[in-house]
């Protein structure tokens, strides 16, 4: 259902550039939020075909990081290990990551220390999607 929502989204706007819709920009930023609400915000966001993704840990935030998740992936700003073992691959803010992705697609994403790999799907814990359009 949450892929059906995205993919309607991009047939609508993203980044045609004719008629009423604009081209979908260069680069985007992500924040990476612990407050009110542990989230990426936003949550869905698109992006041109190599452009760039900027995810900002906000000031408070800390404990995060953007691990990819099914295909296409990009590479991951962390590292996701099994449920009950220590991830060293946190990060606190002041925290930026950043992505250029070369290839369109629908990628996903979450924060494994508040998130799962299905995260993004079932718009659960922290997880996210880029959608990146010609």
């Amino acid at each position: 259902m949450v892929l059906a929502m995205i993919l309607g989204g991009v047939a609508c706007g993203g980044g045609s550039g004719s008629d009423n819709n604009p081209p979908a920009p260069n680069a985007i930023t992500i924040m990476v939020k612990s407050t009110p609400t542990l989230e990426f915000k936003p949550r869905v966001d698109t992006v041109a075909q190599a452009g760039t993704v900027t995810w900002s840990w906000e000031a408070a935030s800390q404990d995060h990081n953007v691990i990819s998740t099914g295909s296409p992936s990009f590479t991951s700003n962390g590292t996701a290990t099994l449920p009950g073992t220590q991830d060293v691959d946190w990060f606190d803010a002041p925290h930026q990551y950043q992505f250029s992705f070369s290839s369109t697609g629908i990628y996903k994403y979450y924060c494994s220390t508040h998130g799962t790999s299905a995260s993004p799907d079932n718009l659960t814990g922290m997880g996210g999607f880029v959608v990146v359009v010609p």
